[in-house]
Parts: structure tokens; sequence; C-alpha cells
């Protein structure tokens, strides 16, 4: 049975102020540096999908999840696409602006979000061994090299562990 991603993008109409609301952070920062860090939308929806696969695996309905970003040029902070895997299927994708827009919502929409994705596609369980494994094998290909002109966390675009 074929599963097919979910996808989600903001609305069209973009706000005509130029300063964007103020994001409310799951990963609090502890100080200035870490604020610098962790305060942009990269490093929130990345914290987002950890948290929620610790959650799964403490529900019992462990999934490995990896959430892959895509930006222009150097901007890492503000991906202008995100595509989430759980357990190597495409489950769930979306803009960066509905990403941002969940953040100044709630700090814990864009995980609702995540979560409702990889609900929605209906996978089955995976045993505690398939969750390990599946883990290591993301571990291993996240310290693979980008190619030349990929701007996706995560390897190569298309490629899940």
């Amino acid at each position: 049975m074929a599963t097919f991603a979910t996808h989600i993008t903001s609305s069209p109409v973009k706000p005509l102020t130029g300063k964007r609301p103020r994001l409310k952070l799951l990963s609090k920062p502890s100080g200035h540096v870490a604020g610098m860090a962790q305060d942009n939308i990269g490093y929130q929806m990345q914290y987002s999908a950890k948290v929620l696969e610790e959650r799964l695996e403490a529900e019992g309905t462990p999934h490995v999840l990896q959430l892959n970003l895509d930006w222009e040029g150097d901007d890492w902070r503000n991906p202008r696409w995100w595509h989430l895997y759980a357990d190597g299927t495409l489950v769930l994708e979306g803009d960066g602006e509905y990403a941002r827009s969940c953040f100044v919502e709630d700090e814990e929409a864009f995980l609702t979000a995540l979560r409702e994705g990889v609900e929605a596609a209906g996978l089955p369980g995976l045993s505690q061994d398939e969750y390990r494994l599946l883990c290591r094998a993301r571990d291993i290909a996240r310290h693979e090299p980008h190619d030349a002109g990929s701007h996706e966390l995560g390897g190569t675009p298309g490629r899940v562990f």
C-alpha cells in the first residue's frame, strides 16, 4: 500500500510590516550565546522533531524521525522548505513560513503538526531492535558529506538514511 505525505503551506497573504513577530521557543535558551544559536526556525524545527521522537518512544510507539530542511544561500536559519520522514517514509512536508507561523502561535504547535503527520501516515510500530537499528542508520547517514550545491540537511536530496 502506498503512503502519501501530507503537504502543508502557509497562507499566500504576507504581512505588510517588515518586522516579524516574536517566536515562542520550544527549546528555551539559557544565555546570550545559546539564544543566538537557538532563536531561529531551523534549530527549533529540528529540536521539535527530536522531542517528538523522544515522546513517541516514551509512549511505547517509537518511530525514527528525520526532518530535512532546504534553504537558499547561506540562510540556514530560515528554511524555505522541509520534509519529515518517519521510519524512512515521507509523511509530511511544508514551507518555512508555515513552520514560522506555528512558532508564532505556540511553542508546541509545530510539534503537534509533526505528530499529526506521523499518526496520519499509519505506519506500523517498530520493535526496539528495529528502532535502534534505524536510529544508527540515521546517525551514520548524518555524517556523510552533502552533494555540491545541496543545501538540504540530512544528506543528499531525496535520500533518507
